[in-house]
């Protein structure tokens, strides 16, 4: 195997092996429970995963510690969206039946 001459092309053959963004986000909810930008993250890295009702799970926490931030909302509509939970009136970070 031919070595690799710039360093871009020497990351690209690393074996370097970097843990899951959802694990390293549970982490940080961890360490501080209180930061809702650690919830979202959670959120917003386990709905790439497809692990909606969890993603939504986070998300719920995160709008519960930040109401006033409308990214937050937004996040959370989205996995309500992708969930099929549609509502026409109330508040959307409120649990759906």
């Amino acid at each position: 195997m031919r070595r690799p001459t710039t360093i871009s092309a020497a990351l690209s053959h690393s074996k370097v092996i970097s843990p899951p963004p959802s694990k390293v986000c549970r982490r940080a909810v961890e360490l501080d429970p209180r930061l809702a930008d650690a919830h979202n993250n959670l959120g917003n890295a386990l709905r790439g995963m497809g692990e909606l009702e969890r993603a939504e799970a986070a998300l719920r926490q995160a709008v519960a510690l930040a109401p006033e931030r409308s990214d937050l909302h937004a996040n959370l509509g989205n996995v309500l969206f992708d969930l099929r939970r549609f509502q026409t009136s109330g508040d959307p970070s409120a649990p759906s039946d």
